[in-house]
């Protein structure tokens, strides 16, 4: 079905920039300039000590979280990008009691993509009222969650550290930082057209977990967190070129931490090398683009 007055379709005219939206897509992007080395998982034999014993030398286990940061978003000629507009950032600390394979306990941060996400813009055409071309991301990207969001395949945390297991003394402190600022890109409206609608949402699940010497897996403390983005703009006008902004909604709803964890889809992955990425999942996507009737519209929008 044509949708430009000179008979052709329009999808045509996204094609060319969407292998550059990998550039910008992040499902996890590190505050620190290097990611931690990948994890090495303790050896599951060992002559010290039990599971039980292992646990209940884990003591003062806690979790705090920054602030909440906003949804940024920017653009040139090319590409619109959404992000945060800092880093949202973590602490995990707990002490060990007894030196016995201290340093043998691996604590750090396991996160899950959740699959729920949406990444969706919807151009309309100038010349055609009420036309509308979709580039979606989003069924493709679930059908590949819930995933780790590790740095590698093969990772376990994405954040890591053991105890401090030197020196004298009974107990032993670790601390490990965390931090997350998720994006992603879209193509900008042609000339042919104008930006009609945007919606993107992540959703991650996030633990605070240790592995035992033994090699077993207990997740100490856990939160949810996530993104909701939504822009409707209406048709341009001689006033407006690109259409007024109608409706905007956008926020970074951040939970308190839980003890221990609920049930989550995806749990079973968590504490096992990942086999696959978040990363890689969402980079490797390329955008559905097709004639809908279904603009975006952001009311009822948290």
């Amino acid at each position: 079905m044509p949708l430009h007055a000179d008979g052709t379709s329009g999808t045509a005219d996204f094609a060319p920039q969407s292998g550059e939206l990998a550039l910008l897509r992040h499902a996890r992007n590190p505050k620190d300039a290097k990611p931690p080395p990948k994890t090495k998982l303790a050896d599951a034999k060992t002559t010290k000590g039990a599971a039980s014993d292992y646990r209940s030398r884990v003591k003062n286990v806690k979790l705090r979280l920054g602030a909440a940061p906003k949804v940024s978003l920017s653009h040139d000629e090319k590409l619109i990008r959404l992000t945060l507009d800092d880093y949202l950032v973590g602490a995990g600390e707990a002490d060990v009691e007894g030196k016995d394979d201290c340093d043998k306990f691996q604590f750090g941060f396991i996160q899950l993509c959740r699959p729920f996400e949406m990444e969706r813009i919807v151009y309309g055409l100038r010349d055609m009222p009420n036309a509308f071309i979709a580039s979606d991301s989003s069924t493709q990207i679930r059908a590949g969650e819930p995933a780790l969001d590790v740095f590698n395949v093969g990772d376990v945390f994405s954040y890591q550290a053991t105890p401090a297991c030197k020196g004298g003394g009974k107990t032993f402190h670790v601390k490990v930082d965390y931090s997350d600022k998720p994006g992603t890109g879209m193509v900008m409206a042609t000339p042919k057209t104008y930006t009609q609608g945007i919606a993107w949402q992540d959703f991650f699940f996030t633990t605070f977990s240790v592995i035992y010497p033994d090699g077993t897996v207990e997740h100490l403390k856990s939160f949810y967190w996530e993104i909701k983005f939504c822009l409707q703009i209406d048709p341009p006008t001689a006033s407006d070129p690109d259409g007024k902004v109608k409706s905007r909604t956008s926020g970074v709803k951040v939970g308190n931490p839980i003890d221990g964890v609920p049930a989550e889809p995806g749990l079973a992955l968590m504490g096992k090398p990942a086999a696959k990425t978040c990363n890689a999942l969402v980079k490797g996507v390329t955008p559905k683009v097709d004639v809908t009737k279904a603009p975006i519209s952001c009311q009822g929008q948290p």
